[in-house]
């Protein structure tokens, strides 16, 4: 029921207003970011601009180029070559999560399933290295491993206890 048309803009004006709303509700209490698949540019943006304990990031991309590149090469089977990439002037959506990266200095986990037909799993590789301080953890299922592998979940509390403690002791 949703009106309007959906923009990078419109998912991260929505996604202030989730984070004003926990804000004010966790108080002092510490907050951890996370995002799945598209989510994690909005979860990104929101890490270099709020200060958060820490950030999860579950089957990201690297950017929205890469994203659109790596579904035009899955869906289309386009090989390598002059006119298999487009180029980033012509992405509407460009949710720098790289960049936005390279200026975020929180705790960070990236769970990137091996077997991810939507988003390959080397832009979660990739994008891990461009944070300062990432974990990654690679999971053997799809898109969806995050949801469903135990793996994911006991990095997730490990990852939780450690951004919660650290922040405890913070003085």
């Amino acid at each position: 029921q949703s009106q309007g048309k959906p923009s990078e803009d419109s998912v991260m004006d929505m996604a202030r207003a989730a984070y004003a709303a926990a804000k004010l509700r966790a108080g002092d209490k510490p907050l951890v970011l996370a995002g799945w698949s598209l989510g994690t540019g909005a979860a990104t943006a929101l890490a270099e601009e709020n200060l958060a304990a820490g950030l999860v990031l579950m089957a990201p991309f690297y950017n929205g180029t890469e994203l659109v590149n790596s579904y035009i090469q899955n869906q289309f089977d386009v090989e390598e070559g002059l006119f298999s990439r487009v180029p980033t002037w012509l992405v509407r959506n460009k949710y720098e999560n790289d960049e936005r990266a390279r200026e975020t200095t929180i705790s960070v986990l990236v769970l990137g399933g091996k077997q991810d037909s939507l988003i390959p799993v080397i832009q979660a590789e990739n994008l891990s290295r461009q944070y300062a301080n990432a974990q990654l953890e690679l999971l053997e299922g799809g898109h969806t491993a995050p949801w469903s592998e135990m793996q994911s979940f006991q990095s997730m509390a490990a990852f939780l206890r450690q951004v919660v403690s650290a922040q405890v002791l913070a003085p």
